[in-house]
């Protein structure tokens, strides 16, 4: 979604690589994720929602991200997402009333390391780096998920999983490199 969203928000258009790319990893992910029949359930429709504010972050982020200095803009993503889930919380959540040592540590893992430093790595890459193609990369997270998957829970790699997990790293390969090393350069 997000060179077609950065086309339409910015008029630029993608190089066709990066329209393969995407078609590709989208193909990719439809076999990682695909199960028997075609309809669309509640859970589809909030993931499919998700993809699309996704994509408005990469793209907005990657506009940011060259007019302001990363940390600072990290510190701004982090501090308004922590505003709007305390608020959030505050509505639609039972009240805490103990929390344990290993909740803490928890809680503090996952907003330090899984999502601070996750959204400051972003941020910097994003400052060197196209849209799609940070959108692509990103995509990786489904192959390794679907390898730690196998590895940590025993999940079985079949045929679509393999072709699924191929076509998004084909599609990384057609971003950033567009084949040049085919025609020898």
């Amino acid at each position: 979604m997000v060179p077609f969203l950065y086309w339409a928000l910015y008029k630029k258009r993608p190089d066709l690589y990066s329209f393969i790319g995407a078609i590709l990893c989208f193909i990719g992910i439809g076999a990682l994720t695909y199960n028997k029949g075609m309809s669309i359930n509640f859970g589809d429709l909030l993931t499919l929602i998700c993809a699309v504010f996704f994509a408005g972050h990469i793209v907005s982020t990657g506009y940011y991200a060259e007019k302001l200095e990363p940390i600072n803009l990290t510190v701004i993503q982090f501090g308004v997402a922590a505003i709007l889930s305390i608020l959030t919380a505050i509505f639609t959540e039972p009240s805490i009333r103990y929390i344990s040592f290993n909740g803490y540590l928890s809680i503090l893992y996952l907003s330090i390391l899984s999502t601070c430093i996750a959204f400051l790595l972003q941020t910097v890459a994003q400052k060197y780096t196209k849209s799609t193609s940070a959108a692509i990369f990103l995509s990786m997270e489904a192959v390794f998920g679907s390898i730690f998957s196998v590895i940590f829970i025993g999940e079985t790699f079949t045929l679509r999983t393999i072709i699924g997990c191929a076509l998004i790293l084909i599609s990384v390969i057609t971003v950033e490199t567009k084949w040049e090393f085919l025609r020898g350069r």
